[in-house]
Protein backbone atom coordinates (compact mmCIF):
# COMPACT_ATOMS: atom_id res chain seq x y z
CA UNK A 1 0.00 0.00 0.00
CA UNK A 2 2.74 2.45 0.93
CA UNK A 3 4.33 2.02 -2.36
CA UNK A 4 1.25 2.48 -4.23
CA UNK A 5 0.42 5.66 -2.37
CA UNK A 6 3.83 7.40 -3.26
CA UNK A 7 3.19 6.50 -6.57
CA UNK A 8 0.10 7.95 -6.34
CA UNK A 9 1.66 11.29 -5.16
CA UNK A 10 3.94 11.75 -8.07
CA UNK A 11 0.66 11.40 -10.19
CA UNK A 12 -1.10 13.96 -7.76
CA UNK A 13 2.62 16.27 -9.02
CA UNK A 14 1.77 15.47 -12.48
CA UNK A 15 -1.72 16.39 -12.52
CA UNK A 16 -0.73 19.63 -11.39
CA UNK A 17 2.14 20.33 -13.65
CA UNK A 18 -0.63 19.43 -16.39
CA UNK A 19 -3.11 21.32 -14.90
CA UNK A 20 -0.29 24.26 -14.54
CA UNK A 21 0.48 24.11 -18.69
CA UNK A 22 -2.58 23.54 -19.79
CA UNK A 23 -5.57 25.34 -17.61
CA UNK A 24 -7.19 22.48 -17.69
CA UNK A 25 -9.49 21.04 -14.84
CA UNK A 26 -8.11 18.27 -12.76
CA UNK A 27 -10.23 14.66 -11.57
CA UNK A 28 -9.88 11.66 -10.04
CA UNK A 29 -11.47 9.01 -10.69
CA UNK A 30 -11.77 6.72 -8.62
CA UNK A 31 -12.98 2.69 -9.57
CA UNK A 32 -13.13 0.42 -7.26
CA UNK A 33 -11.90 -3.79 -8.42
CA UNK A 34 -14.13 -5.36 -11.20
CA UNK A 35 -14.19 -8.42 -9.30
CA UNK A 36 -13.73 -9.65 -5.71
CA UNK A 37 -10.45 -11.92 -7.21
CA UNK A 38 -8.60 -8.71 -7.59
CA UNK A 39 -6.69 -7.20 -4.99
CA UNK A 40 -3.65 -5.06 -6.34
CA UNK A 41 -4.08 -1.21 -6.04
CA UNK A 42 -3.56 0.00 -9.27
CA UNK A 43 -2.42 3.49 -9.72
CA UNK A 44 -2.21 4.09 -13.69
CA UNK A 45 -0.97 6.76 -15.63
CA UNK A 46 -2.23 10.52 -15.97
CA UNK A 47 -4.08 11.25 -19.34
CA UNK A 48 -4.95 14.50 -20.79
CA UNK A 49 -8.65 14.39 -21.90
CA UNK A 50 -10.03 17.54 -24.43
CA UNK A 51 -10.96 19.39 -21.28
CA UNK A 52 -9.22 17.78 -18.49
CA UNK A 53 -6.48 16.14 -16.96
CA UNK A 54 -7.69 13.01 -15.01
CA UNK A 55 -5.84 11.03 -12.50
CA UNK A 56 -7.15 7.12 -11.53
CA UNK A 57 -6.34 4.64 -8.71
CA UNK A 58 -8.41 1.42 -8.53
CA UNK A 59 -8.77 -0.01 -5.15
CA UNK A 60 -11.33 -2.64 -3.12
CA UNK A 61 -11.52 -1.86 0.36
CA UNK A 62 -12.33 0.89 2.94
CA UNK A 63 -9.36 1.27 4.56
CA UNK A 64 -7.46 2.03 0.96
CA UNK A 65 -10.06 4.24 -0.01
CA UNK A 66 -9.29 6.52 3.00
CA UNK A 67 -5.55 6.39 2.54
CA UNK A 68 -6.05 7.81 -1.35
CA UNK A 69 -8.50 10.12 -0.28
CA UNK A 70 -6.74 12.12 2.45
CA UNK A 71 -3.50 12.92 -0.02
CA UNK A 72 -6.35 13.75 -2.61
CA UNK A 73 -8.99 15.53 -1.29
CA UNK A 74 -8.47 19.10 -2.48
CA UNK A 75 -5.71 18.56 -4.54
CA UNK A 76 -8.48 18.16 -7.77
CA UNK A 77 -10.91 20.12 -8.55
CA UNK A 78 -13.42 17.29 -8.74
CA UNK A 79 -13.26 13.62 -7.79
CA UNK A 80 -14.95 11.06 -9.23
CA UNK A 81 -16.26 7.33 -7.39
CA UNK A 82 -17.60 4.20 -8.70
CA UNK A 83 -21.14 4.06 -7.65
CA UNK A 84 -21.69 0.37 -8.81
CA UNK A 85 -22.31 -2.21 -6.01
CA UNK A 86 -20.04 -5.42 -6.76
CA UNK A 87 -18.00 -5.93 -4.01
CA UNK A 88 -19.18 -6.94 -0.68
CA UNK A 89 -17.54 -3.52 0.29
CA UNK A 90 -18.86 -1.52 -2.29
CA UNK A 91 -21.71 0.15 -0.03
CA UNK A 92 -19.44 0.77 2.79
CA UNK A 93 -17.06 2.77 0.45
CA UNK A 94 -19.74 4.56 -1.35
CA UNK A 95 -21.60 5.90 2.18
CA UNK A 96 -17.75 6.72 3.47
CA UNK A 97 -16.58 8.85 0.50
CA UNK A 98 -20.20 10.54 0.30
CA UNK A 99 -20.06 12.06 3.23
CA UNK A 100 -15.98 12.50 3.98
CA UNK A 101 -14.80 15.13 0.98
CA UNK A 102 -14.30 18.06 2.17
CA UNK A 103 -12.68 20.44 -0.55
CA UNK A 104 -12.90 18.84 -3.56
CA UNK A 105 -16.27 18.43 -5.37
CA UNK A 106 -17.90 15.22 -5.39
CA UNK A 107 -19.30 13.19 -8.43
CA UNK A 108 -20.85 9.69 -8.77
CA UNK A 109 -20.86 7.53 -12.00
CA UNK A 110 -21.66 4.10 -13.01
CA UNK A 111 -18.13 2.09 -14.03
CA UNK A 112 -19.51 -0.73 -15.88
CA UNK A 113 -21.88 0.90 -17.59
CA UNK A 114 -18.95 2.94 -18.47
CA UNK A 115 -17.20 -0.15 -19.68
CA UNK A 116 -19.93 -0.84 -21.38
CA UNK A 117 -20.28 2.08 -23.41
CA UNK A 118 -16.08 2.21 -23.88
CA UNK A 119 -16.60 -1.54 -25.32
CA UNK A 120 -19.32 -0.90 -27.81
CA UNK A 121 -17.62 2.22 -29.00
CA UNK A 122 -14.12 0.71 -29.69
CA UNK A 123 -15.98 -2.32 -31.38
CA UNK A 124 -17.91 0.57 -33.91
CA UNK A 125 -14.54 2.64 -34.53
CA UNK A 126 -13.06 -0.40 -35.95
CA UNK A 127 -15.92 -2.09 -37.53
CA UNK A 128 -18.02 0.88 -38.48
CA UNK A 129 -21.19 -0.96 -39.05
CA UNK A 130 -21.91 -4.32 -37.23
CA UNK A 131 -25.62 -5.16 -38.72
CA UNK A 132 -23.74 -6.44 -41.92
CA UNK A 133 -21.65 -8.96 -39.99
CA UNK A 134 -21.79 -12.45 -38.62
CA UNK A 135 -21.68 -11.49 -34.69
CA UNK A 136 -20.93 -13.82 -31.64
CA UNK A 137 -20.66 -12.76 -28.06
CA UNK A 138 -19.21 -14.97 -25.41
CA UNK A 139 -19.87 -14.39 -21.97
CA UNK A 140 -22.31 -13.97 -19.19
CA UNK A 141 -22.22 -11.50 -16.14
CA UNK A 142 -23.54 -7.52 -15.34
CA UNK A 143 -20.89 -6.13 -18.34
CA UNK A 144 -22.37 -9.04 -20.74
CA UNK A 145 -25.85 -8.14 -19.74
CA UNK A 146 -25.29 -4.26 -20.07
CA UNK A 147 -23.38 -4.81 -23.48
CA UNK A 148 -26.41 -7.48 -24.82
CA UNK A 149 -28.54 -4.75 -24.45
CA UNK A 150 -27.14 -2.45 -26.23
CA UNK A 151 -26.15 -4.58 -29.14
CA UNK A 152 -30.46 -5.39 -28.89
CA UNK A 153 -31.19 -1.94 -29.04
CA UNK A 154 -28.89 -1.62 -32.12
CA UNK A 155 -30.93 -4.46 -34.10
CA UNK A 156 -27.74 -6.59 -34.16
CA UNK A 157 -28.73 -10.34 -35.01
CA UNK A 158 -25.93 -12.40 -32.93
CA UNK A 159 -25.16 -15.65 -34.26
CA UNK A 160 -24.85 -18.84 -31.88
CA UNK A 161 -20.72 -19.66 -31.12
CA UNK A 162 -21.67 -23.06 -33.50
CA UNK A 163 -22.54 -21.24 -36.17
CA UNK A 164 -19.97 -21.34 -39.40
CA UNK A 165 -17.92 -18.08 -40.01
CA UNK A 166 -18.06 -15.98 -37.07
CA UNK A 167 -16.57 -12.60 -37.90
CA UNK A 168 -16.67 -10.69 -35.18
CA UNK A 169 -16.36 -12.37 -31.74
CA UNK A 170 -17.07 -10.14 -28.53
CA UNK A 171 -16.17 -11.94 -25.19
CA UNK A 172 -17.60 -10.19 -22.90
CA UNK A 173 -17.07 -12.10 -19.64
CA UNK A 174 -15.84 -9.94 -16.40
CA UNK A 175 -12.36 -11.01 -16.17
CA UNK A 176 -13.04 -14.88 -16.93
CA UNK A 177 -12.23 -17.15 -20.19
CA UNK A 178 -15.87 -17.54 -21.62
CA UNK A 179 -15.56 -18.34 -25.16
CA UNK A 180 -15.99 -22.29 -25.66
CA UNK A 181 -16.73 -22.44 -29.19
CA UNK A 182 -14.84 -24.50 -31.96
CA UNK A 183 -12.24 -22.19 -33.60
CA UNK A 184 -13.10 -23.76 -36.74
CA UNK A 185 -16.07 -21.35 -36.68
CA UNK A 186 -13.99 -18.34 -36.44
CA UNK A 187 -13.61 -16.80 -40.39
CA UNK A 188 -9.95 -15.78 -41.56
CA UNK A 189 -9.57 -12.68 -40.99
CA UNK A 190 -12.37 -12.54 -38.17
CA UNK A 191 -11.49 -9.50 -35.57
CA UNK A 192 -11.80 -10.68 -31.89
CA UNK A 193 -12.41 -8.28 -29.31
CA UNK A 194 -11.45 -9.61 -25.09
CA UNK A 195 -14.15 -6.19 -24.03
CA UNK A 196 -14.33 -7.42 -20.56
CA UNK A 197 -10.74 -8.73 -20.02
CA UNK A 198 -9.30 -12.07 -20.04
CA UNK A 199 -12.06 -13.80 -21.80
CA UNK A 200 -9.84 -15.74 -24.57
CA UNK A 201 -6.70 -18.19 -23.29
CA UNK A 202 -3.07 -18.05 -24.58
CA UNK A 203 -3.75 -20.89 -26.69
CA UNK A 204 -6.88 -19.65 -28.18
CA UNK A 205 -5.51 -16.39 -28.98
CA UNK A 206 -2.43 -18.18 -30.90
CA UNK A 207 -5.12 -19.88 -33.35
CA UNK A 208 -6.82 -16.44 -33.70
CA UNK A 209 -3.11 -15.26 -35.28
CA UNK A 210 -2.57 -18.22 -36.94
CA UNK A 211 -5.98 -17.43 -38.99
CA UNK A 212 -5.28 -14.31 -39.55
CA UNK A 213 -7.70 -12.76 -37.07
CA UNK A 214 -7.10 -9.10 -35.53
CA UNK A 215 -7.07 -9.14 -31.82
CA UNK A 216 -7.89 -6.53 -29.85
CA UNK A 217 -8.36 -5.73 -25.67
CA UNK A 218 -10.12 -3.12 -24.72
CA UNK A 219 -8.80 0.53 -24.39
CA UNK A 220 -11.75 2.78 -22.33
CA UNK A 221 -10.14 5.81 -22.05
CA UNK A 222 -12.10 7.28 -24.25
CA UNK A 223 -15.21 5.91 -22.06
CA UNK A 224 -13.48 7.73 -19.14
CA UNK A 225 -13.13 11.04 -20.71
CA UNK A 226 -16.61 10.80 -22.36
CA UNK A 227 -18.35 10.27 -18.59
CA UNK A 228 -16.50 12.65 -17.08
CA UNK A 229 -17.00 14.97 -19.64
CA UNK A 230 -21.16 14.43 -19.11
CA UNK A 231 -21.29 14.29 -15.47
CA UNK A 232 -19.32 18.08 -15.80
CA UNK A 233 -21.60 19.10 -17.90
CA UNK A 234 -24.92 17.84 -16.56
CA UNK A 235 -23.23 19.83 -13.59
CA UNK A 236 -23.12 23.13 -15.40
CA UNK A 237 -26.42 22.67 -16.69
CA UNK A 238 -27.77 22.24 -12.91
CA UNK A 239 -25.84 24.98 -11.41
CA UNK A 240 -25.82 27.82 -14.68
CA UNK A 241 -28.80 27.05 -16.82
CA UNK A 242 -31.12 24.99 -15.34
CA UNK A 243 -34.43 26.99 -13.13
CA UNK A 244 -37.46 28.81 -12.83
CA UNK A 245 -38.29 32.49 -12.52
CA UNK A 246 -40.78 35.36 -12.69
CA UNK A 247 -40.39 37.79 -14.96
CA UNK A 248 -43.40 40.83 -14.49
CA UNK A 249 -46.23 38.00 -14.09
CA UNK A 250 -44.77 35.58 -17.24
CA UNK A 251 -43.40 32.25 -16.44
CA UNK A 252 -39.96 31.17 -17.56
CA UNK A 253 -38.09 27.96 -17.31
CA UNK A 254 -34.65 26.61 -18.59
CA UNK A 255 -32.32 23.84 -18.64
CA UNK A 256 -34.43 20.90 -18.39
CA UNK A 257 -37.16 22.08 -15.42
CA UNK A 258 -40.56 21.04 -17.06
CA UNK A 259 -42.37 24.10 -17.73
CA UNK A 260 -46.61 24.89 -16.87
CA UNK A 261 -48.67 25.19 -20.05
CA UNK A 262 -47.55 28.85 -21.24
CA UNK A 263 -43.84 29.09 -19.85
CA UNK A 264 -41.21 31.06 -22.13
CA UNK A 265 -38.43 28.41 -22.30
CA UNK A 266 -35.46 30.14 -22.81
CA UNK A 267 -31.55 29.07 -22.95
CA UNK A 268 -30.17 29.65 -19.75
CA UNK A 269 -32.82 31.19 -16.17
CA UNK A 270 -29.24 33.33 -15.14
CA UNK A 271 -28.29 34.56 -18.46
CA UNK A 272 -31.11 34.46 -20.74
CA UNK A 273 -29.63 35.04 -24.76
CA UNK A 274 -32.69 33.83 -26.59
CA UNK A 275 -36.09 32.06 -26.64
CA UNK A 276 -36.31 28.73 -27.05
CA UNK A 277 -40.25 28.45 -27.27
CA UNK A 278 -43.16 28.30 -24.96
CA UNK A 279 -44.27 24.69 -22.77
CA UNK A 280 -47.18 22.69 -23.53
CA UNK A 281 -46.90 21.34 -19.67
CA UNK A 282 -45.75 17.87 -20.48
CA UNK A 283 -42.53 17.83 -21.79
CA UNK A 284 -42.83 19.33 -25.76
CA UNK A 285 -42.84 22.67 -27.04
CA UNK A 286 -45.70 24.05 -28.76
CA UNK A 287 -45.40 25.21 -32.78
CA UNK A 288 -46.92 28.51 -32.19
CA UNK A 289 -48.64 30.83 -29.78
CA UNK A 290 -52.14 29.48 -28.97
CA UNK A 291 -53.47 32.47 -27.49
CA UNK A 292 -52.76 36.35 -27.40
CA UNK A 293 -51.38 36.31 -23.72
CA UNK A 294 -48.86 33.33 -25.12
CA UNK A 295 -48.19 36.19 -27.92
CA UNK A 296 -47.88 38.88 -26.08
CA UNK A 297 -45.49 36.99 -23.50
CA UNK A 298 -43.37 35.18 -26.13
CA UNK A 299 -42.93 38.73 -28.04
CA UNK A 300 -41.67 40.75 -24.65
CA UNK A 301 -39.11 37.79 -23.68
CA UNK A 302 -37.17 37.96 -26.64
CA UNK A 303 -37.20 41.84 -27.03
CA UNK A 304 -35.78 41.31 -23.93
CA UNK A 305 -33.47 38.69 -24.80
CA UNK A 306 -32.47 40.60 -28.19
CA UNK A 307 -31.76 43.72 -25.96
CA UNK A 308 -29.34 41.89 -23.52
Amino acid sequence: MRSSINRFKERIFQTQELVERTNKSSILVIQQFPTEKDSQTLVPHVRESISNIIAFVELGDLISLKQFVEVSDGQFDYIMMDEDVKLPRSKEMINWISKNIRTSQLFFYIDITTWADAGIYFVRAIEQRLSDKKVHVCGEGILANNIKTQLSLLKIDLISENSDGIEVLLGVGLKQASFQGKLSMIASGARVYDIGIGNFTANQINEFKIKNCQVYRIDNRAGISSIVLQVLEANFLKRKIMGRAQLKGISLVAGGVMGDNGAIIVDSINDPSHVIGIANGVGFVKAMPENITEEDNLRFVEDLTVKQ
